[in-house]
């Protein structure tokens, strides 16, 4: 699991286990002290994690031990995919996030009750991401629970956490219609010569940039500059399809005409959907200097 989503997974044990998987899939035999340190745990706690993985993974996957130290197999792919996503099914935080993205916004006291676990609880959770979303100069709102911060920034964390991470039983896949769409779009930059992401990345893009025009988070674009050109066909695509790409009710979505701009930040840099040049004086993620990430509109 990618270190964003972890920093959302609160049940301990479940971290522990993602780190011995990682570790696990990248070499097959791992000594007992080796699984201890990923895991920032202790040699007994391993023993004991190891029984418990095999019992959680059955068939799907094989955990022997030897001399040398534990040997790690998966026997059925798919089976050890969804049960590795299934570790996760009822993180709250994975849940909260979701709400945010979809416009299903609740008050921590809801949280609370649907978990059947106190506000308290449910507050210290959300304290403990309060540095990711720094990252991202984001902060939290609690009533009810979503983002505080620039629209871009958002959009910025959104992507990361369900685009440039691994698929989790809350990953958000784009609908048809936005594929569709995507489509139509990835033709049209293929034949400019001037394609600059992938189909994946530019179907994302276009998904959270609906998602959150629907929900009335909307920017000004930028002016016009000599890096940036609009595709008609896009726009036009995407006001026929605006009220079914988002699975929404049509209510939910305005209908005003907007644009979609794709800007080139020179060579080596993403070809992305309605994106702006942002100050690189405040972009940092995780320490790593940042050049102004791409921002999605």
């Amino acid at each position: 699991m990618r270190e964003l989503q972890m920093k959302f997974v609160t049940n301990t044990a479940t971290i522990r286990w993602m780190r011995i998987l990682d570790l696990f899939e990248l070499e097959p035999l791992c000594s007992t002290r080796a699984l201890a340190k990923a895991s920032s745990s202790t040699t007994r706690t391993i023993v004991t994690d190891i029984t418990d993985m095999k019992s959680h993974f059955k068939d799907a996957l094989h955990i022997d031990s030897s001399h040398k130290g534990y040997i790690f197999t998966v026997l059925n792919p798919a089976k050890y995919l969804a049960a590795k996503r299934a570790l996760i099914t009822d993180e709250i935080l994975f849940h909260i996030v979701e709400s945010i993205f979809q416009h299903e916004e609740m008050r921590s006291s809801e949280w609370a009750e649907r978990y059947h676990i106190s506000e308290s609880t449910v507050l210290r959770y959300l304290r403990k991401v309060q540095p990711v979303l720094r990252d991202y100069h984001l902060q939290l709102d609690y009533n009810p629970i979503t983002f505080i911060g620039d629209e871009m920034d958002i959009r910025k964390f959104f992507h990361d956490f369900y685009y440039e991470s691994e698929i989790t039983a809350h990953t958000i896949f784009p609908p048809i219609a936005i594929h569709d769409i995507t489509v139509k779009a990835f033709s049209d930059c293929q034949r400019t010569s001037k394609q600059a992401c992938s189909f994946g990345e530019l179907n994302y893009y276009l998904y959270i940039t609906l998602e959150r025009y629907c929900g009335g988070h909307t920017v000004k674009l930028p002016k016009k500059s000599a890096n940036c050109f609009q595709l008609k066909n896009i726009s036009k695509n995407l006001r026929k399809s605006i009220s079914i790409s988002l699975n929404t009710t049509k209510k939910d979505c305005p209908k005003k005409r907007f644009s979609i701009s794709f800007c080139w930040f020179g060579a080596g840099v993403r070809l992305v959907t309605l994106l702006v040049r942002k100050s690189s004086a405040k972009n940092t993620i995780s320490g790593q200097k940042s050049l102004s990430w791409p921002v999605i509109l």
